[in-house]
């Protein structure tokens, strides 16, 4: 694509995709009557031939239907096959199949993006896969591939993911996409991008356009006022998901390629909409059974699997291949969520506030303003990030009893615990006679060695290295619940009991159980959807700047546009 077709358009990478058609037209208008006034024949060849055929267009309501037939016409948009079908009223809404793109991945000799191998063929892929299926049935080993007459070296497991990003007017779009849990680590693994398929690394580096694919993608404005909307969407990519799983993909080495379904990830509203209104799990009348919830065996344990929360399965239950002894395992629990946007700003908030009190000041104010100089100094010292200039009463949201920070950034959350462990250790508070301090001081190095743990760590974690990421855990859980305890015992609203708590209790009652059967345990940070956020937000914003006349389709050009842009960039050494 000439630079110059690009140039003052756009955010970044000098490319027109994430502007409206009226303002490519536009541009392509002003750089014709530029040259032309300068003596230059808009027939020659130094004149891009997408503008040329752009600035022929005026004014008129057709101009985003022929930017999408130039962009086309010129292969500006990754060339793969847009499926229809019914979504309520629309007979024809465009949706992409997981088999397409994997059929267009092959095509392409881009297969790594999605086996995360460092391979571009399935056969070389073979030995990592298997690795992969032979630990993951230690803990899995009732999923229903087990049992299909389908070799494992060919199947390459992925999880479809949802959520809702925001687009034009601050309405809501669900997209939907899959990806491999396997890839090429996380950033904080310093070994670079070695290929060695005795170790399968989790899938966070690397551009989220190569890493994940999206098939499809539904305004709120339109499932809000047809409710059916969803489930039909989801019906047909599960469709094409079940046909990829069960009977494979053909490549053009004559193989073929099984997309292994293990689970379903995204936030609590995303699955909670994937049931269809379904949901019956409800204690609302009565006391759930939470006796012994801080213990590592709590009574709520043994009904865990014994009853489904539905009262009719899902689509994703009746149509792909699942654990069938843990039906609604399916349905994942998202760390990075649970941690960073949940349980993480709770302890955190709290624990400031608790340790503004050793701050210098004679106001609430002026201990925060102290506690600030701290943080920022921290920040500095050891290289973080802030993210904030200001420790104040909003941000921790201490407007009311209970502060339970009004921070939506999950970096800010490690942020604040790293410089939460720091600050009690140069002051040794975890041996204090204060027992709030000692637990603040070693529930955040519990809580940041758990973390960091699983972020160094690959898919499969050795049992004797779980066992110590598991003990962190059990020792947050059991010190956020005392600290709770203190609290209301003091007559203050602090470490409060939130959902994410017991989600977390969950995590790590699942790692533990692996650890006492088997000698290799799933991260949990492997299902976590950090990355696949990233992907909303920039499918997204290429969705604001569309019509809303077929906004569906063309959203997913521009995404299509902007994928190709992204594949042909040269790899950074």
């Amino acid at each position: 694509m000439p630079v110059r077709m690009g140039r003052g358009l756009g955010k970044g990478n000098g490319t027109m995709i994430e502007v409206a058609c009226t303002r490519i037209i536009e541009s392509a208008n002003t750089i014709m009557d530029y040259d032309l006034r300068n003596g230059l024949d808009n027939k020659i060849d130094g004149i891009c031939p997408v503008i040329k055929v752009s600035s022929l267009v005026r004014a008129t309501a057709a101009q985003e239907d022929v930017v999408a037939k130039v962009f086309a016409k010129y292969a500006l948009r990754l060339d793969i096959t847009m499926s229809s079908g019914q979504v309520d009223r629309d007979m024809r809404y465009p949706y992409i199949k997981a088999t397409s793109w994997v059929r267009k991945l092959d095509e392409e000799h881009a297969l790594d993006y999605l086996l995360g191998l460092g391979c571009s063929t399935l056969q070389e892929a073979s030995s990592g896969l298997e690795n992969f299926w032979a630990k993951y049935a230690l803990s899995h080993g009732d999923h229903q591939v087990f049992k299909a007459d389908i070799p494992l070296r060919q199947c390459v497991p992925i999880y479809v993911h949802g959520d809702e990003g925001t687009t034009f007017k601050k309405d809501g779009a669900l997209v939907l996409s899959f990806c491999c849990p396997i890839g090429k680590g996380v950033a904080c693994q310093k070994d670079g991008d070695v290929i060695d398929q005795s170790r399968l690394r989790m899938n966070f580096k690397g551009h989220c356009f190569k890493t994940r694919f999206v098939m499809g993608t539904l305004f709120k404005d339109d499932h809000e006022d047809y409710p059916s909307a969803v489930q039909q969407l989801l019906e047909l990519i599960l469709d094409d998901v079940n046909t990829a799983s069960r009977e494979g993909v053909l490549m053009r080495s004559g193989i073929r390629l099984h997309l292994i379904p293990l689970g379903n990830k995204g936030d609590w509203s995303y699955l909670a909409l994937c049931q269809g209104g379904n949901i019956e799990a409800t204690f609302a009348g009565h006391l759930p059974p939470m006796l012994g919830r801080k213990s590592a065996c709590p009574a709520y344990k043994r009904t865990m699997d014994q009853e489904l929360p539905w009262n009719q399965e899902p689509l994703f239950i009746t149509k792909l291949m699942h654990q069938v002894t843990r039906k609604a395992a399916f349905f994942k629990i998202d760390a990075f969520h649970t941690i960073n946007l949940g349980v993480a700003k709770v302890f955190g908030a709290s624990s400031l506030v608790y340790l503004s009190a050793l701050c210098h000041g004679s106001s609430i104010e002026d201990r925060l303003a102290d506690l600030t100089a701290y943080y920022l100094e921290y920040c500095k010292a050891n290289g973080k990030t802030n993210y904030v200039n200001k420790i104040d009463k909003a941000l921790l949201g201490w407007k009311t009893s209970a502060p339970d920070g009004s921070w939506n950034k999950g970096a800010l959350s490690t942020s604040l615990c790293l410089f939460i462990e720091h600050f009690t250790k140069v002051r040794s508070l975890e041996g204090s006679e204060d027992e709030m301090l000692s637990l603040i001081a070693s529930c955040s190095r519990a809580l940041n060695f758990w973390m960091q743990s699983l972020y160094h760590s690959d898919i499969f974690i050795a049992k004797a290295d779980a066992m110590k990421i598991n003990a962190a855990g059990r020792h947050f859980l059991a010190g956020f619940a005392r600290l709770s305890l203190l609290s209301f015992l003091r007559g203050n609203t602090r470490f409060t009991y939130i959902p994410k708590v017991h989600m977390f209790w969950h995590l790590v009652d699942y790692m533990c159980d692996q650890a006492s059967q088997h000698d290799w345990v799933m991260n949990p940070l492997a299902e976590s959807c950090s990355v696949d956020e990233d992907l909303i937000g920039r499918f997204c914003i290429l969705t604001r700047r569309v019509s809303p006349r077929l906004r569906g389709r063309r959203a997913l050009e521009r995404y299509l546009s902007q994928t190709l842009l992204v594949w042909q960039r040269p790899t950074k050494a």
